[in-house]
């Protein structure tokens, strides 16, 4: 998942005290999109990406197995209008994964990582267009033959890179960073970096371009959070630092496969001077790790300093945030907007999506993935994912409020009596309205 960052200069302004600049609202539907999904059968076989915003992203994409039996890419255009559908998908013939993950590179390209069937990871770079999507080029790997297969994720640290990881063979979490050319080959990178030894999910975000965070689930069903270093040599073969997350633990009984997700970004804070009459905006990279823990969402706020040493700024509860039972649902997603606004995505065991700020005071955006659905509960919520999708151009006025956008992502599965069971891929556009940078009392 590509890290969406704020502005990265100090802002002189007179603030409302000195509180966090973002605050709760509920996000606003922009625009959605569904298309069946006749050959998802299981959430590690869906991903979702959008191409990097500049400054909004051009295209919104899924990939997995979704009309096709082999390896297909979707994506849908205007995605702050019509969000149409782009022709012609592309496929990678006879490449049937069991796991997938997707990232955006640039403007107008998104790389993916999978493991077929036979535990061979691809790595394929392919160019959304209006006209559709082709891929450009790619590579495999010699097959992961001890875990059979391994999850996979993938994030961008620059339009020229991307860091991947999954399960090794020892059942530890590898990191490994790949090269994309201009004509889309990608190339491993020498080194790689190893970590905790894993008992569930785990997820990956980009800090910056030297720098990646994973969030695992470990044997013990703890929640460990790591930095690694990005160079040209690769990644650094240890964490920068590793942190096990204090207060919280993931549920595995909701799920054996411990669900987790992370994201980064800037938080602006406000920094005193002159005694207290100004304050400075100052920009500090901050991450959070939403977790499922006792059939329920706890949200994990991590610092990371410029050496990439980490720090936890917060003791989760479950009296905190909506009560919505999670009971049935394999998976979060999570983003950072602008000013530190922390985005959450999650289904409850009636089949409804949610997406917003998860705290006491924010009301997500909902809807239920079949509401002609007499008996709710026999849906599914499957996979959900939440991914920046850019943002309005805040400098133009720094006295209005703009908006930032993101895309929820859900796989869901209906099981209708009157339809029998249904597996629909719903792509939605929402708006998050950004606090103006200079207020006045």
């Amino acid at each position: 998942m590509r890290s969406l960052t704020c502005v990265k200069t100090l802002v002189a302004s007179l603030l409302l005290g000195a509180a966090a600049v973002a605050w709760a609202a509920t996000p606003a539907l922009v625009s959605s999109a569904q298309v069946p999904a006749s050959a998802s059968t299981n959430a590690g076989i869906i991903a979702f990406a959008t191409t990097a915003p500049n400054p909004k992203s051009a295209y919104v994409v899924a990939a997995g197995l979704i009309s096709n039996p082999d390896l297909e890419v979707m994506a849908w255009m205007d995605p702050f209008s019509s969000l149409k559908q782009v022709p012609n998908p592309g496929v990678d013939e006879d490449n049937v994964p069991l796991s997938v993950a997707a990232t955006g590179l640039d403007s107008g390209r998104v790389v993916t990582a999978d493991f077929d069937q036979d535990s061979i990871l691809h790595i394929d770079t392919w160019t959304i267009a209006s006209t559709g999507v082709v891929k450009q080029n790619g590579t495999t790997t010699p097959p992961n033959v001890t875990n059979k297969p391994s999850i996979v994720e993938i994030t961008a640290v620059s339009s020229t890179e991307v860091v991947v990881a999954f399960q090794d063979p020892n059942s530890a979490l590898e990191v490994e960073a790949w090269t994309i050319a201009a004509d889309g080959l990608p190339t491993k990178v020498l080194q790689t970096g190893s970590g905790i030894t894993l008992g569930g999910q785990f997820s990956i975000t980009t800090v910056s371009a030297n720098q990646v965070l994973t969030a695992a689930v470990d044997t013990n069903l703890n929640l460990r959070v790591s930095a690694w270093g990005v160079d040209s040599a690769g990644i650094s073969t240890a964490p920068l630092s590793q942190l096990t997350s204090t207060g919280s633990g993931v549920d595995g009984f909701v799920s054996s496969s411990g669900p987790v997700s992370i994201a980064t970004g800037s938080e602006l804070e406000s920094v005193a001077i002159d005694g207290g009459l100004f304050h400075l905006l100052e920009p500090v990279q901050s991450a959070f790790t939403p977790i499922i823990d006792d059939a329920d969402i706890e949200v994990v706020k991590w610092r990371i300093s410029g050496a990439g040493i980490l720090s936890q700024t917060n003791t989760p509860s479950l009296s905190t945030g909506s009560t919505v039972h999670t009971l049935y649902v394999p998976s979060v997603g999570a983003c950072m907007l602008p000013q530190g606004v922390q985005i959450t995505a999650y289904g409850d065991i009636d089949g409804s999506a949610y997406a917003g700020v998860y705290s006491a005071t924010g009301t997500p955006y909902q809807y239920n993935t079949d509401i002609d659905d007499p008996h709710p509960i026999n849906n599914q919520i499957v996979a959900i994912s939440a991914i920046p999708a850019g943002a309005d151009n805040s400098l133009r006025d720094l006295f209005s409020p703009w908006n930032a956008y993101f895309v929820l992502g859900v796989l869901d599965n209906n099981d209708n009596d009157a339809a029998g069971t249904q597996n629909n891929l719903q792509i939605t556009v929402l708006s998050y309205p950004m606090r103006p940078l200079l207020l006045f009392p």
